[in-house]
């Protein structure tokens, strides 16, 4: 059980349990990127141990290898439900013609702290390059579900107030009260 600990301007502490998370929002198999260098294929959405996995099939479509990654240093543009975000990290080494499938990971926990409720859109900064170092792609895609453009899945944020914290059970929540 989640709560929130939340102090008024008088000073007062008041617990606040978040709202569940929807996990109603799952995807259709979408290909998101299909050009002479990279395709990649959005496979499912799923919901696991407070986390949500976006699975995706990368196919390298050149005969050497390719680089590709998410949310880098060089190159950050990942959001949920249009919030940027470093969540959704993916690194993968794929030979030439092959295809690869990864999972990339988002906790519902921090998704809660940027006040989502549900997710209804995904993007990843994706970048790719060759062997010989030499940028093949660079760019944003995107999937979304079925939550998407759905008013309920976003609720403001809790992210931003100095006296809150997010206390993971009541038994600590009652200890600051």
């Amino acid at each position: 059980q989640r709560q929130m600990c939340i102090r008024d301007s008088s000073g007062a502490v008041e617990a606040q349990t978040a709202a569940p998370f929807n996990l109603d929002g799952v995807i259709e198999q979408t290909v998101l990127l299909d050009d002479d260098a990279l395709t990649v294929v959005a496979e499912k959405l799923e919901y696991r141990n407070d986390m949500a996995y976006l699975t995706l099939s990368l196919t390298n479509n050149t005969e050497g290898e390719l680089d590709v990654m998410t949310s880098t240093l060089g190159y950050s543009a990942n959001y949920v439900n249009g919030c940027m975000m470093t969540e959704g990290h993916l690194s993968a080494q794929i030979p030439g013609g092959e295809t690869a499938e990864e999972e990339v990971g988002y906790s519902l926990w921090e998704l809660q702290l940027y006040g989502m409720k549900g997710i209804g859109a995904l993007g990843l900064g994706v970048r790719a390059v060759n062997d010989e170092f030499e940028e093949v792609f660079k760019g944003i895609i995107e999937v979304t579900t079925s939550l998407y453009g759905e008013d309920s899945i976003d609720s403001g944020t809790f992210a931003g107030f100095l006296d809150s914290c997010l206390l993971y059970t009541s038994d600590a929540a009652d200890d600051l009260i």
